[in-house]
């Protein structure tokens, strides 16, 4: 994957900020836009008769793929990954906090009932049996 750091998410939308807006079109080996029908990007050959490094069917998807992420669709990609690292954070600090009210009860319970072991990997059944007689109905 990417290295989407901060400072490279940062620069991607400026890079896309500064590009002229979408949508984009593809027009033989060209990107166009709506503006004026206005030439945006060519992987074209240089000049007249020479050929490209790449055949026709990957030039043709280079193009397509140029068009299609136009700086609009880029923007709405950047702001979509914001927003779900975002979104990944709040859960995070909620697990967290979670986990210290669990590991919190835990002390609570283990001061009170000594004897009792907890584990996660024992079964419901096992937990039980391990608790002394009369301290925890059935």
């Amino acid at each position: 994957m990417a290295d989407l750091t901060l400072e490279r998410l940062s620069e991607l939308r400026r890079i896309a900020e500064a590009a002229t807006p979408g949508p984009w079109w593809v027009d033989g080996w060209e990107a166009r836009t709506k503006d004026g029908d206005r030439f945006i990007a060519s992987i074209a050959p240089a000049f007249q008769g020479a050929s490209p490094d790449a055949s026709c069917w990957e030039v043709d998807a280079n193009i397509q793929h140029i068009a299609a992420f136009d700086p609009t669709t880029a923007l709405e990609l950047l702001d979509a990954l914001t927003a779900a690292r975002a979104e990944t954070e709040r859960w995070r600090e909620k697990y967290e906090a979670l986990k210290a009210g669990i590991e919190e009860l835990i002390r609570h319970v283990r001061m009170v009932l000594p004897e009792v072991v907890i584990s996660s990997s024992a079964t419901k059944d096992e937990r039980l049996q391990k608790l002394p007689t009369g301290r925890v109905g059935r």
